[in-house]
C-alpha cells in the first residue's frame, strides 16, 4: 500500500510539473497579444503574435516554438501611431483582436489567423488546418526552418505587385514567383489585392536557398527571350553561376569604392 501511494505521489508530481511547464493559452501585451497553439495538433506549442501597427494594419509573427526571437525588420520600419486602442475577445475556439477598423481572429488550436471587417466579412485567411508549417533545414552548417504559408480568399480576388518580373503575368494568384535580385528582376515582397488589402511578407531570408544551393540553382536557372528596344534579347541565368556564388548577388563596385573597401565582393563575382 505504501508503495502504491508513493508511486501515485510521484506521478502526480510529474503531472503537476508538466502543467506548470505549459505556457498560458495567451498573453496580452502592450502592443497586441500572443497565443500558444494546441501541442496535440502542432506537435509543440507554437507562438503566434498579433501586433497592432495601426487601426488597419496588424502584423502577424509566428514561431515554431514558445519563444519569438527579438529582432528588427530589414524590410520596413514599423511606425506606430500614438493612442492606438483595441480589444482582445477570447472564446473557447478562438481569440479575437478588434481595432476600430479590423478584426483578426486566431484559432486557439491551430494558430491560423483570419482577417475580417467589423461586420464579419472575410478579407483574408490562413488555410485551415496547417496552412502554416515549419520544417527544419540545414544550410551552410547552420540550422534554419523552411516555411510554408498558404492563404485562402474569395474566388473573385486578384493579387498584384511582388516587384518587377519578366514573365508577362499581372495577376499572380495561383502563380509561382521566385524572389531574387538580378538584372531586370526586382523582388518586392508586397502584394496588393483587387479587394483593397495588402500583404507584406516580412521574411527576408530566401526560403528556396535554405533548401540547398543546388535546389535553388535548379529552380532559378533559365534562358528566355525578351524584347529589348524592339529587338529579341536572350536572358540566361546559369545554374553553375548560382552554385559558384552560393546564391549571393554581386555588390556594385561603386558601393565597394564608397566604403573604402570595407565591403568585400561576394565570392564568384
Amino acid at each position: 500500500m505504501k508503495l502504491r501511494l508513493l508511486l501515485f505521489s510521484l506521478l502526480a508530481s510529474a503531472f503537476l510539473n508538466d502543467l506548470l511547464a505549459v505556457p498560458p493559452a495567451y498573453i496580452t501585451l502592450p502592443d497586441g497579444v500572443i497565443l500558444f497553439t494546441d501541442p496535440l495538433l502542432t506537435g509543440s506549442p507554437h507562438a503566434v503574435k498579433l501586433e497592432v501597427i495601426a487601426d488597419n494594419i496588424i502584423r502577424v509573427i509566428a514561431a515554431p516554438g514558445k519563444e519569438i526571437a527579438p529582432g528588427n525588420s530589414l524590410v520596413t520600419v514599423y511606425h506606430k501611431k500614438p493612442g492606438l486602442t483595441w480589444n482582445v475577445i477570447p472564446s473557447e475556439e478562438s481569440l479575437r483582436l478588434k481595432t476600430p477598423k479590423l478584426i483578426a481572429t486566431i484559432d486557439r488550436k491551430t494558430g491560423a489567423v483570419t482577417f475580417t471587417d467589423l461586420t464579419g466579412k472575410k478579407i483574408l485567411a490562413e488555410k485551415q488546418p496547417f496552412g502554416r508549417s515549419f520544417q527544419s533545414a540545414v544550410f551552410d552548417g547552420k540550422r534554419y526552418y523552411t516555411l510554408t504559408q498558404t492563404f485562402q480568399t474569395t474566388g473573385d480576388d486578384a493579387w498584384y505587385g511582388l516587384g518587377q518580373h519578366q514573365n508577362g503575368i499581372m495577376n499572380y494568384r495561383g502563380q509561382q514567383v521566385t524572389f531574387f535580385q538580378n538584372n531586370t528582376e526586382v523582388a518586392i515582397p508586397f502584394l496588393i489585392s483587387s479587394k483593397n488589402y495588402g500583404v507584406l511578407w516580412d521574411n527576408y531570408y530566401w526560403d528556396l536557398l535554405r533548401q540547398g544551393v543546388n535546389v535553388a540553382a535548379a529552380a532559378i536557372a533559365e534562358s528566355v527571350t525578351l524584347q529589348n528596344g524592339g529587338a529579341n534579347t536572350t536572358k540566361t541565368i546559369l545554374a553553375s553561376k548560382i552554385i559558384e556564388t552560393k546564391g549571393l548577388v554581386q555588390i556594385p563596385y561603386t558601393q565597394i569604392t564608397l566604403s573604402n573597401n570595407v565591403l568585400k565582393q561576394n565570392a564568384g563575382w
